[in-house]
């Protein structure tokens, strides 16, 4: 399981021989590159965006949502546009890490956020708008 480093680092202390289980948890604690991207941070602009950073060095900057509800009750949280297949493993890294904010969205009983996704992989699709749209 992983651990955060200063408890690692315990396990490595002079005289210290590590367990099976300590170096298990080593393993664990580090992203493997064979793995795909991780984001690496997330930092808030002065204007209520959210900057994710991920290890391979893009920037994904999820702006802040506007303050009114549409006639339609739906606020627009994230657009992630048209998402290739090669871009699929980011978005679901942006995901995970909308999931983890700290502090996390929140949302009031009685709003209705709905999430918009216009999902297109190759070979889908002849690439003017029909492919695969998920609401």
């Amino acid at each position: 399981m992983k651990q955060p480093k200063e408890i690692l680092k315990t396990y490595f202390e002079t005289g210290d021989k590590p367990t099976e289980q300590q170096f298990c948890d080593l393993i664990d604690s580090y992203h493997h590159l064979d793995s795909g991207t991780i984001v690496t941070s997330v930092v808030s602009d002065a204007q209520g965006n959210q900057n994710l950073n991920f290890s391979d060095g893009t920037v994904v900057t999820i702006t802040k949502p506007t303050d009114h509800i549409s006639q339609n009750n739906k606020i627009r949280i994230v657009d992630l546009g048209t998402i290739t297949a090669a871009e699929l493993s980011i978005e679901a890294s942006l995901v995970n890490a909308v999931n983890r904010l700290n502090p996390p969205l929140v949302v009031a009983d009685d709003e209705n956020i709905i999430f918009e996704f216009d999902v297109r992989r190759f070979g889908e699709g002849d690439g003017e708008g029909d492919g695969p749209i998920f609401t």
